[in-house]
């Protein structure tokens, strides 16, 4: 069992497996079913898991044994959550950051009589289940959507690709050096601004923008901006179909504005394609990278091949996808709400309140 395979409140099964001659020729030690597995450091620190199996673990996943007569093990994933951000604040280490067994071992939990136990942990069990339920409707959503893409693309053929350059409106351009701040009349877009192919204003910056500099650096309804220099190649690509609906908006130096004649090629149709195995695929072949980061200029981008159907097929996917937008933004608003209820739920429980 690795920390990377915290991703579910009760583990049934792992990426690998050992054989019980192994346990004993390497002196592994077995993790019984119902432990609480808690990610010690890297990418994934805090994480916390229940085991559902006996399994063994790597030195990055501490483990806790509940005695089933003290503690209830759901009660205790549910009060070990609430401690786990001050947790990992408090983790020694500079660019990994990580918890030690001390730190774990000197956590201080309430534990109220075992049927207290049941029904506070059964109560939070269920609310975390209707977020669990969101979160998945939200994942398949996102999967239909390819799916649907896919299937009315047809065979996408690199031979019949067309270079992107033939369905400019005019030239990409790069974004404004203008450094940001929280002053200016101007909202500067940023990478960090890109979240999962949507726009994620959590973090606003803003900028004075001249005159001058406006027609190169603004956005308008329907341009395509696209993180064109950046250290991770996994996010090198990133893109979203901006609608600042006549408000100030401009963009920063790491992205690149793309302007597509909607005749030609939907900017949703092409956004969407970069999403496919083969779109990432062909851009990647397109890209490059220097000593510091990976980037994509004007001429790269231009002459990425992209496949250009109809335009009455590539609207009829931009309206279904704007109706599962519509549908995506409902469940996230009750995502949200239910986020909101389970905290409250949360520090009523560990106060004694609930």
């Amino acid at each position: 069992m690795k920390s990377g395979e915290l991703r579910e409140t009760i583990i049934t099964d792992t990426e690998e497996h050992v054989t019980g001659e192994a346990v004993n020729e390497t002196g592994l030690k077995m993790v019984p079913s119902g432990a609480l597995l808690l990610a010690m450091y890297g990418a994934t620190i805090g994480r916390l898991g229940t085991l559902g199996v006996s399994a063994t673990t790597n030195q990055a996943v501490c483990h806790i044994v509940p005695d089933p007569k003290m503690a209830d093990v759901r009660y205790l994933f549910h009060a070990l959550s609430v401690q786990v951000p001050s947790l990992v604040g408090r983790g020694m280490g500079g660019a990994q950051p990580n918890i030690s067994q001390t730190l774990v071992k000197g956590l201080a939990v309430s534990l109220p009589p075992l049927e207290e136990q049941h029904r506070i942990a059964d109560i939070l069990d269920r609310a975390d289940a209707l977020r669990a339920k969101r979160r998945a409707v939200l994942a398949r959503l996102d999967n239909l959507v390819l799916s649907t893409f896919l299937e009315w693309l047809g065979p996408d053929d690199p031979a019949r690709r067309q270079p992107l350059s033939t369905a400019f409106s005019e030239p990409p351009t790069y974004g404004t050096m203008i450094p940001p701040s929280d002053r200016g009349s101007w909202l500067t877009l940023r990478v960090g601004n890109i979240q999962d192919a949507r726009l994620d204003l959590r973090d606003k910056k803003y900028i004075s923008l001249p005159t001058s500099a406006r027609p190169r650096h603004s956005v308008r309804d329907g341009d395509l901006l696209m993180a064109r220099a950046i250290a991770s190649q996994s996010h090198l690509g990133k893109c979203i179909v901006a609608q600042p609906g006549g408000d100030a908006w401009a963009f920063d130096s790491h992205l690149m504005r793309i302007r597509l004649n909607q005749e030609v090629l939907m900017p949703e149709f092409f956004r969407q394609w970069l999403l496919t195995p083969g779109g990432r695929v062909a851009f990647l072949s397109v890209t490059r990278r220097s000593s510091v980061q990976f980037n994509v200029n004007t001429k790269e981008i231009a002459g990425l091949r992209v496949p250009m159907p109809p335009i009455a097929d590539q609207r009829r996917f931009v309206r279904f996808e704007g109706e599962t937008e519509g549908i995506r933004t409902a469940l996230e608003a009750s995502l949200t709400q239910l986020d909101a209820l389970f905290a409250s739920l949360q520090h009523r429980a560990f106060r004694g309140e609930l």
